[in-house]
């Protein structure tokens, strides 16, 4: 007599073995997503918003497949994403312009504040890029209010913002040290940085 095997759930995340080898794989397969739409360096934008949204959707949740939801939310977003994306690279070269520019024409006390309030407005910067790709995979808001509520939640919850920074911070040090885990670290740190992020998108969630 064989032996019925309970099949309800054996690819799925909770379902052992081939559940883990299953998620495993969709992490490598959106890292490769998120890389290739990143490529063309102007999608940046659009490709991270999109990675957020199904690195927390699929991975997760489990709810979806990983191509279809990262398409998915890349399409809707794109406009939106890479205006941010533009913006925060144009207001980043500048501020390195100027602090080269201002390093040749100043010296001393007066050289070192220059770069001092240069250094902090680019990670100021940084630290609205980082609200900014994955409250847009969230709201149906304007880019211009996307933009205001990512300075407001910078400033709102910044021992969180220091915890994100961190987080990205030493993934990117990890990936210079081990470029091997590119293939997996990628979605593996955003799952991380999203156990920060839900709590902070949540509380401008409306009815929640």
């Amino acid at each position: 007599m064989k032996t019925q095997i309970d099949t309800q759930g054996l690819f799925d995340y909770d379902g052992g073995f081939y559940g883990k080898i299953a998620m495993v794989f969709d992490c490598f397969m959106l890292n490769v997503l998120w890389i290739v739409f990143s490529l063309p360096i102007v999608t940046f934008g659009a490709a991270s918003t999109a990675f957020y949204y199904t690195a927390v959707k699929v991975i997760k949740k489990d709810r979806g497949n990983i191509l279809e939801q990262f398409l998915n939310a890349f399409k809707i977003n794109f406009k939106d994403a890479t205006i941010l994306w533009l913006l925060i690279v144009v207001l980043s070269f500048i501020f390195q312009l100027n602090v080269g520019i201002l390093s040749s024409l100043t010296e001393g006390n007066v050289s070192l504040f220059f770069r001092c309030f240069y250094i902090f407005l680019s990670v100021f910067i940084i630290g609205i890029a980082m609200y900014a790709f994955p409250a847009l995979s969230r709201f149906d808001m304007s880019t211009s209010w996307i933009l205001k509520l990512s300075i407001y939640m910078t400033v709102r919850y910044f021992p969180i913002t220091l915890i994100l920074f961190v987080i990205l911070l030493l993934s990117a040090l990890l990936l210079y040290l081990l470029p091997i885990f590119v293939i997996i670290l990628p979605t593996g740190s955003i799952i991380v940085y999203s156990y920060f992020m839900e709590k902070v998108l949540l509380k401008h969630t409306p009815g929640v």
